[in-house]
C-alpha cells in the first residue's frame, strides 16, 4: 500500500549499501579479483510431487513432453555421468580449486560421485533436493525446513558438511535465510546482487554468484553462442579487474555440466580459464575461502565518494 514502504529492499535480509559508499576491499596478496567458477550438480525428476515448483526452462531437449521425457532426463544424466569430469579437469588443469552444489537426490542416487569430488578435494555446497523441487513462497515452512534437512543429511551420510548453500536454481522463499541460518549454514549464494560479499541481517554471509554468466542462462535460456558465452566472461573479467584496481571484485558464476560440459562448448570454457590463469593479481579461490578472509577483512561503510564509479574518479 502507497505510505506503507519503507527505504531499502522489499525484505528484511539486509540493507541497501551502494558500492561506492564502502571502503576499499582487499584480497591476499593485494589481488584485484577473486575468481570462483561453481559447478552445478543437479537432479532432474521426471515425476515431481504434485505442486513442486519448477523453473519453466529446465534446458535439455525440445520442451515439456508427455512422460517419461527422456530428452530432459537424458541432458542431465549426461552431466552426471561425463560432463562433470570435462569440467573438473578443465579447472584443475588451469589451477582452479573445485567448487560443486550438490543436490540431496544427486548425493543419494550418486555416492560414486560425490566420493569422486570429495577424493579430488572439492568443496562441496548443499544445493537443495533436486532442481524440480525450487524453494518458493508456495512451500511450507515446514516443508521447506525439512527440504534442507534432506540435503544435508544426504551430504553428511557422504562424508560432507556443507558450509554453503545454493538454492535450486537460486529459489528461495521469504523464509529461507532464516531457515539456512537455524540449520547451521555460514552462507548463502542465491542472491545475485554485488560483486563483494556481505553480511546479512541473521548472520549468514552472502556469497553473490553473478546470474548474467550463468551458462544456462545465457546459452539455453537466452541463446547466446558459445563463442559469445567465452566473450561475455572475458569481458566481466576484464571490467571487473579494472575496478578491483580501486576495491576488490568477486568473479564467481555457476556452470553446469550438461551446459558447458558438452564436447562442443568446453573448449570455449577451457580456453578463458587458460587466459585467466596467466594473469597476475587474481586469486583462485573456493567459496569458503572467499567467505572467510571477507568475515576477517569486511568492507566498511564510508561517506567518501572516491571510486570510479563517482564523476571525481572519472576521466575528461
Amino acid at each position: 500500500m502507497p505510505g506503507q514502504r519503507r527505504p531499502g529492499p522489499d525484505h528484511p535480509h539486509f540493507a541497501y549499501s551502494p558500492i561506492v559508499e564502502r571502503t576499499p576491499w582487499r584480497l591476499p596478496g593485494g589481488a584485484r579479483l577473486a575468481v570462483v567458477p561453481v559447478i552445478s550438480l543437479s537432479y532432474y525428476e521426471d515425476y515431481p510431487p504434485p505442486g513442486a515448483q519448477q523453473p519453466a526452462w529446465l534446458a535439455g531437449g525440445v520442451g515439456p513432453r508427455n512422460e517419461p521425457n527422456i530428452a530432459r532426463l537424458s541432458a542431465r544424466e549426461y552431466g552426471h555421468r561425463v560432463g562433470i569430469f570435462r569440467l573438473l579437469d578443465a579447472l584443475e588443469s588451469t589451477g582452479f580449486p573445485l567448487a560443486v552444489a550438490v543436490d540431496a537426490m544427486t548425493a543419494d542416487r550418486y555416492p560414486w560421485l560425490v566420493a569422486h569430488l570429495r577424493a579430488r578435494g572439492a568443496e562441496i555446497l548443499a544445493h537443495g533436493v533436486s532442481v524440480t523441487r525450487m524453494p518458493s513462497a508456495a512451500l511450507a515452512e515446514e516443508e521447506e525446513r525439512e527440504q534442507i534437512q534432506w540435503a544435508l543429511a544426504s551430504l553428511r551420510a557422504r562424508g560432507v558438511e556443507p558450509r554453503g548453500w545454493l538454492g535450486p536454481e537460486y529459489g528461495e522463499s521469504p523464509r529461507t535465510p532464516t531457515l539456512l541460518a537455524a540449520a547451521g549454514f555460514e552462507f548463502v549464494c542465491d542472491w545475485c546482487c554485488d560483486e563483494q560479499p556481505f553480511f546479512m541481517a541473521n548472520g549468514l554471509t552472502a556469497f553473490p554468484l553473478m546470474a548474467d554468466l550463468d551458462d544456462a542462462f545465457a546459452i539455453a535460456i537466452r541463446g547466446v553462442s558459445v563463442l559469445a558465452y567465452g566473450k561475455m566472461l572475458q569481458r566481466a573479467f576484464d571490467q571487473l579487474y579494472a575496478d578491483g584496481a580501486y576495491s576488490a571484485r568477486l568473479l564467481a558464476f555457476l556452470v553446469r555440466p550438461f551446459v558447458i560440459g558438452q564436447p562442443s562448448r568446453v573448449g570455449i570454457f577451457e580456453e578463458v580459464l587458460a587466459r585467466w590463469k596467466e594473469q597476475e593479481s587474481i586469486w583462485k579461490a573456493t567459496p569458503s575461502a572467499v567467505v572467510d578472509w571477507f568475515r576477517e577483512h569486511p568492507w566498511e561503510m564510508s561517506a567518501r565518494r572516491s571510486s570510479p564509479f563517482s564523476l571525481e574518479g572519472r576521466a575528461g
